[in-house]
């Protein structure tokens, strides 16, 4: 039904199925000058299945509005979850397509934390000490 509406505004809507996100096939499934990407889960029970997919998908298009969707009956005075690196959190079809439509920049993800390897000296008398054919 998202689609549909975001349809009717005139803008071009690629579908995925969760299956196709999960795997590599996610790169092509968007064109590269996408605005927005929108992410629809069916509660907020699936919040912390959405911070990890959204995460991801921010890797994948760091230039994209990437957003979520927790589907509500009705309007809730409950804040929604928190997610990290999202650009909108929504619960309504109205608000979602407001927000899809937006022309706000998208938030900058800070890179992941370098990891530091230390290479340990190679022990020449621990080799030596072992017998061969052990």
């Amino acid at each position: 039904m998202l689609a549909q509406v975001l349809q009717v505004q005139g803008t071009e809507v690629v579908v995925a199925k969760h299956t196709d996100i999960a795997n590599r096939r996610a790169m092509t499934l968007l064109p590269k000058q996408a605005d927005a990407i929108v992410v629809c889960f069916l509660n907020e029970d699936s919040a912390k299945h959405a911070g990890i997919l959204i995460r991801r998908l921010k890797r994948l298009f760091p230039t994209t509005r990437v957003g979520a969707v927790l589907w509500a009956e009705r309007e809730q005075d409950i804040p929604p979850p928190a997610l990290d690196e999202v650009d909108f959190i929504t619960s309504t079809l109205a608000s979602t397509a407001r927000e899809a439509l937006s022309d706000a920049p998208p938030s900058v993800m800070a890179p992941p934390p370098r990891k530091i390897r230390v290479r340990r000296p190679l022990d020449k008398s621990a080799t030596a000490a072992a017998q061969p054919g052990i």
